[in-house]
């Protein structure tokens, strides 16, 4: 139910022109990982599952934390 509120949410933005404006000022002024679009590809939308999620909750959450405590 969750990922056809997003598919919506995102089709509603590429009909937005100022969101799609946005993008393209947003990969035109970034490069590399910062480049990457603000809104996922609806295409991306279809390949999440609970498994992938929680994989990338980890992964995140462990490089922050020990960033953090290397930093400070």
């Amino acid at each position: 139910m969750q990922l056809q509120k997003v598919k919506a949410e995102i089709s509603e933005a590429s009909k937005n022109p100022q969101g799609v404006l946005l993008e393209a000022i947003h990969s035109a002024g970034f490069s590399g990982g910062l480049a990457n679009p603000l809104l996922a590809p609806e295409s991306s939308i279809d390949r999440l599952n609970g498994s992938l999620l929680e994989e990338f909750v980890v992964v995140r959450t462990s490089e922050n934390f020990l960033f953090y405590h290397h930093v400070f």
